[in-house]
């Protein structure tokens, strides 16, 4: 994910879109522990990381999952948890 970010950071486009969600999610150092953290994240702004992050999150949840021989379903649970994480 973090080479994903760097990637799409590279140009002026993808660095304002990325501060801009950023500033969107100033907050998330209220939260103490990343229990809390995971726990009060929008479960679609967790998934609107995901998007941002990656062009084509199909084709890269199936690539994971085939590479780890896990569900698709689990990996995309797992990186709607570790998303949110990422930005503490």
């Amino acid at each position: 994910m973090l080479t994903a970010i760097n990637k799409k950071t590279q140009t002026l486009e993808g660095l304002e879109s990325f501060n801009n969600a950023l500033s969107k999610h100033e907050d998330i150092n209220d939260y103490p522990s990343v229990d809390q953290l995971s726990e009060n994240v929008d479960p679609q702004d967790r998934d609107k990381i995901l998007a941002h992050v990656f062009e084509d999150k199909p084709t890269i949840f199936d690539c994971i999952a085939n590479t780890l021989e896990l569900s698709v379903n689990a990996v995309k649970r797992t990186l709607i948890v570790v998303a949110p994480l990422l930005l503490k």
